[in-house]
């Protein structure tokens, strides 16, 4: 493979994505500055190669307005079309000009810095063995006639001493992790060691118990004359700590309900977590980043703070952005914070969190002036920030090996390992992970200091999830609706829910329109008496709530089904639904709108649309 080993760019991972709007596919590169030097601009060409290793192709790419800083990782979100490339197999980057900062002349290719070097990678058991030295590892080291490869596959000039890419020193590459028996020479010298070290550190500690067990004979007469007040001390300090104890956390539960009194949610909540306190779940609510109904399946498309409304502007254009829109309330001023979101809008404090375009978490200060990757694991379906704790669904694998997550994925989508849909739970401030739930879940929802949620339907995984909830921490679990559900909220003791299917749908041998739910139907949680919301000659597609209302998308059943599971012919008119509400406490349905949108979102009073044309 060729490469100029003087460019001070490298592409590290290509990855092609498809506009879930359009079905069109885009291409997001993984540039790294291997330079000592601030990036200002880029231009290169993306070459498309096909099954047959045949250039079909070649897009041009400039990027401008850049603040690469040295051996940083930049313009990971820049979307680059695919339109004219449906025959693409293979991609390769071609750089053709870099601009430094304070520099006039850019950085050029020259043929005399281009080398063709080994790209081969090690057997996957061998890289195992590597990653146990050198977490990066992709191949053994390597020297050769006019470069050497470091062990994190980078080939460097000859005369380099340190890696480009990893800084690792070119000496320690060859002598460690040139060959197998290289590699259990330095492994050997790691145990030898580490043994070593060991060895030390038991000598250091036999001899302070030695120091410690001079004295102690030395004290051991007074220590017999002072016995049992010694014993009657132990409990009397014991008694003294736990009233100390008591007294400090009782002094901070006070304090904290001092802080709700003021208003200060999210300050109380973090104290009230620390306590393990169950006042916590009272003003759960107020330190949740966005409306439980909202965030389900990972939309999250609108969320607001006092002065602004936040909300993520799908679009149809040739970037294949999600941008993330600041709009101020009285003025009605817009502002656009990131080209990069993609779902899952929550507010907490000062900042905005959201799943970016390439389904990694992130925080942002409001102003959109700097962002932050939480941590690299897609977040697929659903998050949800409640005070400094961030709920996330994502995918677990029975990993014994401990591969990573791309070669997990590759061995799930080949059958050779299971995978599981798991809610976790990341402190934002200690960055602690835990599991929550060995269920999986497609979408959950916290409503009075429970988890609600889909499980997966194990006789039809094609089919929406039955029902259940469990307490904050995962126990308590409780099965709720035994059937299929799309989506649900909770009021109160009432739980709100659209079924799919009604009767025994899973033994049914053709299609029925008895067979199809899509109604609304209500659960009282205290009687566990269900009674019926929605008449069956509507048919409910989406579920949101404000206050005391049902929020939801209504069709006229009999139009529905038989333009949608019944007809053959794409003739027809697009059917066209209405936006209803529906008063909880007074029973009352009102049509408010006849609009062409299946989902909405909720920001206060506001209900948004979301349709193939924006909010």
């Amino acid at each position: 493979m060729l490469i100029d080993l003087s460019c001070p760019v490298e592409n590290l991972k290509t990855v092609v994505r498809t506009n879930s709007e359009t079905d069109q596919p885009y291409l997001l590169l993984k540039l790294l500055n291997v330079s000592k030097k601030t990036i200002t601009s880029l231009n290169f060409n993306v070459k498309v190669f096909d099954n047959s290793d045949v250039e079909v192709a070649s897009i041009p790419v400039e990027l401008t307005d850049l603040n690469a800083a040295p051996k940083e990782f930049f313009a990971e979100n820049k979307a680059i079309p695919l339109e004219n490339a449906s025959d693409a197999h293979r991609f390769e980057v071609e750089f053709q000009s870099v601009t430094f900062e304070g520099e006039e002349e850019p950085y050029t290719p020259s043929e005399e810095n281009i080398v063709d070097y080994d790209n081969s990678e090690a057997s996957l058991k061998d890289a195992l063995a590597l990653r146990e030295m050198f977490p990066d590892a992709v191949c053994y080291a390597s020297e050769h006639e006019n470069y050497w490869r470091c062990v994190c596959g980078r080939p460097n000039t000859s005369d380099a001493e340190n890696c480009v890419r990893c800084g690792t020193s070119k000496e320690d590459a060859l002598k460690k992790f040139s060959s197998k028996s290289a590699l259990n020479a330095a492994i050997k010298e790691k145990e030898e060691q580490e043994k070593l070290k060991a060895e030390e550190e038991a000598k250091a500690i036999i001899a302070q118990k030695e120091k410690k067990k001079k004295m102690l004979i030395i004290s051991a007469i007074v220590i017999a004359a002072l016995a049992v007040a010694s014993i009657a001390g132990y409990f009397i300090y014991g008694a003294i700590q736990n009233h100390l104890e008591k007294k400090e956390n009782d002094k901070l539960a006070s304090k904290a309900e001092q802080l709700v009194n003021e208003g200060k949610y999210l300050e109380a909540y973090k104290i009230y977590s620390e306590l393990n306190n169950d006042k916590m779940y009272d003003i759960q609510h107020h330190v949740m980043g966005n409306t439980p109904e909202n965030l389900m399946y990972g939309l999250g498309a609108t969320a607001e703070d006092d002065e602004y409304l936040y909300y993520i502007a799908y679009n149809n254009t040739s970037s294949y952005s999600s941008n993330l829109v600041k709009k101020n309330k009285t003025t009605a001023e817009i502002k656009s914070l990131t080209d990069a979101a993609y779902g899952s809008l929550n507010i907490v404090g000062d900042y905005l969190y959201f799943i970016n375009n390439e389904f990694y978490p992130c925080r942002m200060d409001k102003e959109g002036n700097s962002t932050e990757i939480l941590f690299e694991t897609p977040v697929m379906s659903y998050m949800s920030v409640i005070g400094n704790d961030m709920y996330y669904i994502r995918t677990d694998y029975d990993n014994p090996n401990n591969l990573t997550d791309e070669q997990c994925q590759t061995l799930a989508a080949q059958g050779q390992l299971d995978s599981y849909q798991r809610l976790h739970k990341y402190n934002l401030d200690t960055k602690k992970d835990t599991l929550i739930s060995q269920e999986e879940m497609q979408t959950c929802a916290f409503f009075n200091g429970r988890i609600y949620y889909l499980t997966y339907n194990e006789e039809d995984f094609t089919a929406h999830s039955n029902l259940k909830s469990m307490n904050m921490n995962g126990s308590d679990v409780k099965s709720l609706v035994d059937s299929p559900v799309i989506l649900f909220t909770v009021k109160g003791e009432d739980l709100y829910y659209i079924t799919q299917y009604e009767g025994n749908y899973a033994t049914a041998t053709e299609f029925s329109e008895e067979l199809l739910g899509y109604s609304i139907k209500k659960l009282n949680l205290s009687t566990n008496t269900t009674s019926v919301i929605t008449d069956h000659t509507d048919y409910i597609t989406w579920l949101n709530s404000s206050g005391d209302y049902l929020v939801y998308t209504q069709y006229n059943r009999q139009e529905y089904i038989s333009k949608y599971y019944i007809s053959e012919s794409n003739e027809q008119n697009n059917l066209i639904p209405n936006l209803v509400t529906y008063n909880t406490k007074t029973g009352e349905e009102k049509i408010i709108a006849t609009i062409p949108s299946d989902y909405t979102s909720v920001s206060g009073n506001e209900i948004y649309s979301l349709s193939t044309n924006g909010f």
